[in-house]
């Protein structure tokens, strides 16, 4: 049986139209996390430890690293200690805020003891699903950075084979950039 003419060129128009819709969706959004220049979604959100809620809007005016990771996330393992080290180098400083977003699949007191064997002391949002959905994010590690004006100004997903050092140098020169602005 012979097939008609015209159908390998509806069928190369189709693949070519194909190729097109995959090619926009994939450079039109990042993997995961929210678009840069658009305002950050706001949250209000239960704070490891803390007996009030962290609110978002109360860190306007700063640049707000924003990591969220999972305890059975090897690479979010592997990147906390960057981020511990990025928390106390601006612990002091009124201008940046570090903090942390554990997607909460662990139990508090397993999460405390996880983070104590760590020793790590950056503040740990809890999430319940709401706030990754509103970053839309789907992959972890996804760190946003939120400039003092409230902006998504940049999005790294993964750690991209970076040992803790260039994780923070990485993460370090990208606030520094901020602030400068």
């Amino acid at each position: 049986m012979k097939l008609p003419s015209w159908l390998p060129k509806i069928l190369r128009a189709l693949a070519v139209i194909a190729a097109g819709v995959i090619l926009y969706m994939h450079f039109s959004a990042p993997a995961s996390g929210p678009r840069t220049g658009n305002p950050a979604p706001t949250f209000e959100a239960r704070l490891l430890g803390a007996d009030e809620p962290f609110r978002l809007a109360d860190a306007a005016g700063r640049v707000v690293l924003i990591d969220f990771w999972a305890t059975w996330c090897p690479p979010c393992v592997k990147s906390l200690p960057a981020l511990q080290k990025l928390h106390r180098r601006y612990a002091n400083d009124a201008g940046v805020l570090v903090l942390t977003v554990n997607d909460g699949s662990s139990a508090d007191e397993d999460l405390k003891k996880f983070l104590q064997r760590g020793k790590y002391d950056f503040p740990v949002v809890v999430d319940s699903g709401e706030i990754s959905r509103a970053y839309s994010v789907k992959s972890l590690p996804t760190t946003v950075l939120v400039g003092p004006d409230g902006t998504v100004r940049e999005v790294f997903v993964g750690i991209g084979g970076r040992t803790v050092a260039q994780i923070e140098e990485h993460l370090a020169s990208a606030i520094e950039a901020l602030r400068a602005q």
